[in-house]
């Protein structure tokens, strides 16, 4: 049972003996056990009972409804109902995708929770910020009640201090909530004085005493404003940190803009179960980790981000002593070796479990743009003049008979089957040119139905594979 309920196949598959044997010794006969079998091993693929399915199709209609009319709502709902912050970032993905936009915490704008502005922009709670408490909500909401702040100077001047620490505000200025204030550089500065100026002063008014500069926009202290604002990277890093999504910016813009051409999966490709024996990924450095192995041998565990996420990367022994040199903090580098996904349960504290990366060989991008072999299946793919394929499936269409429909359909029946093959598309113009596309790092399994859904789509002869 623990086997069908977890879709365990193999599992299944070695049951099958002892179920057989069983069945016979009490007298069932062999081709019943075996249709009973077979059933159960079936509906462990994935089923469930008819009204259980009703029940979905409802909840999915419903659904669909309110994300096609009220979509800010919807992904407002979905975003605020997400705990996983692998998810959360693929929901605002989504949003963005939508038209939606998705904008930080704001101490003068931002609820606990997410909510809907002008009816198309999605703004960030204060309680989704990492380290901040219910309690140091409720204060930051109370103390701003009627009067927005001015300033984080104002700011400390007129929450709880003894709620509101010198760290809240950091991580408040950190993740863009005094954004519309002043730069982060700017606030970053001067967070230390603007706690003791809000300790000295509250102290002050505690004493009834008439502090010089509290009450007085004039004379408060100021947040400068000729500070160069930090780099983007920095800024995307901090709210990638402290809401588990970079906001203000897609994180695909801090990478190179060819990185996908230079893998075969991403990193929420190695989420899901059916990996292939070897595959490729591209993506920054972000930690590295220094480990003796138990013979004693030097080897290490870095940690490889790409857009959709992070991989957990293995360097053992053998591999480390030839590219462990390659591998530093905020380093782009591509990495072929063995995927495992994570193991059900495997997450903690609200994130999804990495997938790791057993690696073999190690480049960097430089060294990956020049020779691209090391891609699974791929033997001479390139994009542009001189391109070469051998070995691809290639698709020959007319450029006039392309449309936006055409290519959601193709799109669709090659992530319908994921493999090791290349795609090249040749686009062919009236005047007799043709334009051949290298589809970078969609990879298929090229078996006779996706033969069949691409002749249905291009044409019976529109399609082959190169060398055959």
């Amino acid at each position: 049972m623990k086997a069908m309920s977890k879709k365990k196949p193999d599992v299944m598959e070695e049951m099958r003996g002892p179920f057989m044997e069983g069945a016979r010794k009490h007298g069932v006969e062999a081709q019943t056990a075996a249709h009973l079998y077979d059933t159960m091993s079936h509906f462990g693929s994935y089923g469930f009972n008819k009204s259980h399915s009703a029940a979905y199709a409802l909840v999915s209609y419903y659904t669909a409804y309110l994300k096609a009319h009220y979509p800010a709502e919807y992904m407002c709902a979905l975003i605020t109902c997400e705990h996983d912050r692998e998810k959360l970032a693929q929901y605002v993905e989504e949003a963005r995708r939508l038209g939606l936009t998705v904008t930080p915490p704001d101490v003068n704008r931002s609820e606990e929770g997410f909510t809907v502005e002008d009816g198309s922009t999605v703004r960030f709670g204060l309680g989704a910020i990492k380290g901040i408490g219910k309690n140091v909500v409720q204060e930051i909401l109370r103390a701003r009640r009627g009067v927005p702040f001015a300033n984080v100077f104002d700011f400390c001047e007129r929450v709880s201090l003894g709620l509101v620490t010198r760290s809240v505000v950091e991580t408040l200025v950190k993740c863009g909530a005094f954004d519309a204030l002043g730069s982060r550089a700017g606030h970053l500065e001067v967070v230390a004085k603007a706690v003791d100026y809000g300790q000295r002063s509250q102290k002050e008014s505690a004493n009834g005493q008439a502090c010089l500069f509290a009450g007085g926009g004039a004379l408060r202290p100021q947040v400068p404003k000729d500070l160069p604002e930090l780099p983007d990277r920095q800024l995307l890093d901090y709210e990638k940190e402290l809401l588990g999504v970079c906001v203000t910016r897609s994180a695909e813009t801090l990478f190179p803009p060819d990185w996908r051409e230079l893998c075969s999966h991403s990193a929420a490709d190695l989420l899901s179960p059916g990996q292939p024996n070897q595959c490729s990924i591209a993506g920054r450095v972000v930690q590295v980790r220094s480990h003796t192995a138990r013979n004693k041998q030097p080897m290490m565990f870095f940690t490889l981000e790409d857009p959709t996420g992070p991989v957990d990367v293995l360097l053992f022994p053998e591999p480390f002593k030839r590219y462990g040199t390659l591998v530093a903090r905020d380093r782009f580098l591509v990495v072929l070796g063995r995927p495992e996904p994570p193991e059900e349960g495997e997450g903690r504290g609200g994130r999804t479990a990495m997938p790791k990366l057993f690696a073999e060989r190690v480049f960097d991008f430089g060294e990956a743009r020049k020779d691209r072999s090391y891609l699974p299946g791929a033997q001479e793919v390139s994009s542009g003049a001189g391109v070469t394929s051998r070995g691809a499936v290639q698709i020959v269409t007319s450029a006039a008979g392309l449309n936006e429909g055409l290519l959601l359909d193709l799109r669709d029946a090659l992530e319908s089957h994921p493999g090791r093959t290349p795609v090249m598309l040749r686009v062919q113009f009236g005047d007799g040119r043709e334009r051949r596309i290298s589809l970078g790092a969609r990879r298929v399994a090229c078996d006779q139905r996706l033969r069949e859904r691409l002749a249905a789509l291009f044409g019976e002869n529109a399609v082959a594979v190169a060398g055959e």
